[in-house]
């Protein structure tokens, strides 16, 4: 027997892309410029295309150093086990360059139905090809057993009639073969017989029953028949019953019968078969098996607690089925008359197992293998709106497509949405987990880590506003919604063991204020910025020394922050007010309608005459300003009077929201009421507004007051 031996020595090892899902990888020998697809780094999947050349970076030495040249390659060879155990690859193509094929190369490749191997190949599975007057089977490597599904191998040899030994295993009696005639040339298709695959051939079948028989054979998904017609080798034998399962066998036609069986399974017959020269019976068996019934689920569309599935069968052209649906939780749902199968009131972000069945002539046949469909989620997400060394605010979002969502929240925490921590130690790392849960059933989560800035306070120099009063400050990167935050002061000569003065003050835009009194003019005095977190711990700035004694005029701080919350007749507002040389005598928020929103707050402010106050009290104060138009622009600002005058804020606007009611339109049509009059505050009657705080009386029974500078 000739063998021809490929020996080939490959050394580096490549890749490079086939599909999205597919990389195949390569080893080539540099002398000969052929290279190898090699297995055991990639599970194949789908269909693949093995390209007929590559592109191999080489490195090269030079004169100056080394550098690289591209090289193409001839793909020549698919290694042992290459493409082993991919039960998911459906069908691959060769190149023409291809010359052999390993052992072991396609084994349990369960989903391949036809391979096309080129002219060129000169090896499969080990075994030499061997084009003679006889077939060598010697030596082969099974390249393609287990490939239970594998009908059809096409082998392309133009003009040459013999077989060749194609790798499959071998079976317990027979070898099959068959010609399919193309144009001129001969294609041959061969195989060799194995109880693991289902080879379909081209052209007649000659599978030989030990000592008398070929078997015709005729196979559907729950039922085979066959015939048997005698060889003309053996005219003085006959059949003398046929048996399954113990009960014997009756033809029609010729034709013998098995129904009411499973698919995709191997049954054993039992011949008998008389010798009429010898008169001896012949006891012998063989085995037919049915189709693969291939039926599939896929998923068209999936949401949260929702799925719907597409039945489908790759026979189904051969099969009448009475129905067919999903099998899921130990119930059968049966598709509609477009195959669908819809699922509904399930739990989000949950995978569920569903096995596609089908019904044949009163068979049920159930996918071996789950579906896992896994919904989709809420996905819940943790959004940071602002951090600083000692607060943070986030914000917690989920994505709701078909759940009903019945609550929400941060754990450990009573806030469902919105959650602002505050007196929290700088520099430190802390978690916080957002929580969503469904009426469905699901309750998804989502932490986040984040640490928290180091603390930044500055101490200014302080401004004394007169012999025993001054204001202290400085400068941090705190938010202005921090409390916690003060002043610690004491005299400069003061021994260590006695404890500081203490006081908390505001924080506006970035700048820690406060006000000190009852200092003594004979004394200098220390003062520092202090943190106290939620935890007790403190965080000081250096001390800064002053002398109260070296005092100035001071005015008044007044600050106005942006409106916080508006409905269609209210606003919150808020401002920051912080005494100075004088006393304050009143302080509080003027506000009035106007016809244009101001996008930048300025103090500079204009008060008209039918302005409205509102009085407040705090270092940081709030109001809630009340009876106002609905769907009208307003313009306000926080306000201080001291005997030297009046001092306002930044001056901004805000817009009330739309009146829902309807009411909005009625009142529109009631007229403006008038000025009836101005007085003071203790009552008396003034011919026109006077400088500070007049009452303003209008002939709807109103009344308002007005400050004017």
């Amino acid at each position: 027997m000739r063998k021809n031996i490929l020996l080939i020595l490959f050394t580096t090892f490549i890749f490079s892309q086939n599909q999205a899902q597919n990389i195949i990888y390569y080893e080539t020998a540099s002398f000969c410029k052929s290279a190898m697809v090699i297995g055991g780094y990639n599970k194949y999947k789908g269909d693949i295309v093995i390209p007929s050349t590559i592109n191999v970076d080489t490195k090269k030495k030079g004169p100056n150093g080394y550098y690289y040249i591209t090289e193409t390659y001839k793909v020549e060879g698919i290694d042992h086990s290459a493409f082993s155990q991919c039960d998911s690859l459906e069908s691959i193509s060769f190149p023409e360059t291809l010359r052999f094929i390993s052992s072991n190369a396609f084994k349990n490749c369960k989903l391949l139905t036809d391979v096309r191997i080129p002219a060129k190949v000169e090896s499969i599975g080990g075994a030499s090809v061997t084009i003679s007057s006889s077939v060598t089977y010697d030596d082969y490597k099974y390249a393609f057993s287990g490939c239970e599904n594998l009908e059809n191998i096409y082998v392309y040899w133009p003009n040459r009639f013999n077989a060749m030994s194609t790798g499959f295993d071998e079976g317990e009696y027979e070898t099959r073969y068959s010609y399919n005639f193309v144009s001129e040339d001969v294609h041959t298709t061969v195989w060799y017989a194995a109880e693991d695959c289902n080879i379909k051939a081209l052209g007649p079948k000659k599978r030989f029953v030990p000592g008398a028989f070929e078997v015709i054979e005729d196979r559907n998904f729950f039922s085979t028949s066959f015939s048997l017609p005698p060889y003309p080798e053996y005219p003085n034998r006959h059949i003398v019953s046929i048996t399954y399962n113990g009960e014997e066998l009756y033809p029609q036609d010729s034709i013998y019968t098995i129904t009411n069986i499973e698919d995709n399974s191997l049954h054993s017959i039992a011949a008998i078969v008389h010798d009429d020269e010898t008169g001896e019976d012949i006891a012998t068996s063989f085995n037919v098996k049915t189709k693969a019934l291939n039926i599939s689920l896929s998923t068209t569309k999936i949401g949260q607690t929702t799925i719907k599935t597409r039945i489908s069968a790759t026979n189904e052209k051969d099969a009448i089925y009475s129905e067919i649906g999903v099998y899921y939780d130990g119930n059968y749902y049966p598709a509609d008359n477009d195959r669908y199968v819809i699922f509904s009131n399930l739990i989000p972000n949950k995978t569920y197992k569903m096995y596609p069945y089908a019904i044949y002539n009163g068979n049920i046949k159930i996918a071996a293998t789950a579906t896992e469909i896994t919904t989709q989620g809420l996905t819940p997400q943790i959004e940071m709106l602002d951090l600083t060394p000692t607060s943070f605010t986030a914000k917690g979002k989920y994505a709701n497509i078909d759940a009903t969502v019945n609550e929400t929240g941060f754990t450990d925490y009573d806030a469902s949405e919105l959650l602002t921590l505050t007196g929290l130690d700088p520099a430190t790392k802390y978690t916080i987990e957002y929580y969503v849960k469904t009426k469905e059933g699901s309750n998804e989560k989502v932490t986040t880590t984040f640490t928290t800035p180091a603390l930044e306070m500055t101490t200014l120099n302080p401004k004394v506003v007169s012999n025993s009063c001054a204001i202290v400050a400085a400068t941090t990167n705190m938010s202005d919604e921090e409390t916690n935050a003060g002043f610690q002061w004491r005299k400069y000569e003061a021994p260590e063991t006695l404890p500081s003065s203490e006081g908390y003050a505001a924080i506006y835009n970035g700048q820690l204020e406060g006000y000190i009194k009852n200092l003594q003019a004979t004394s200098f005095y220390n003062v520092r910025a202090f943190y106290k977190s939620t935890a007790g711990k403190y965080y000081y700035s250096d001390w800064v020394t002053f002398d109260p004694s070296d005092f100035s005029y001071f005015e008044p701080t007044v600050h106005t922050y942006p409106t916080e919350e508006l409905t269609a007749n209210s606003a919150k507002v808020k401002g920051y007010v912080l005494q100075g040389t004088d006393a304050i005598t009143e302080q509080g928020f003027v506000y009035w309608p106007t016809g244009t929103n101001k996008a930048n707050a300025t103090r500079s402010v204009t008060v008209p005459e039918n302005a409205s106050i509102v009085i407040a009290k705090g270092q940081v104060m709030n109001a809630t300003l009340e009876g106002l138009t609905p769907s009208t622009t307003y313009n306000f600002c926080a306000f201080v009077t001291t005997a030297s005058g009046t001092i306002y804020g930044e001056e901004h606007s805000f817009t009330t929201k739309a009146d829902e009611t309807g009411i909005e339109s009625l009142e529109s049509e009631q007229p403006t009421p008038s000025i009836i009059g101005y007085y003071d505050l203790n009552g008396r009657k003034l011919s026109e507004p006077q400088h500070g705080i007049t009452i303003v009386r209008y002939s709807d029974g109103t009344a308002r007051k007005i400050l004017s500078k």
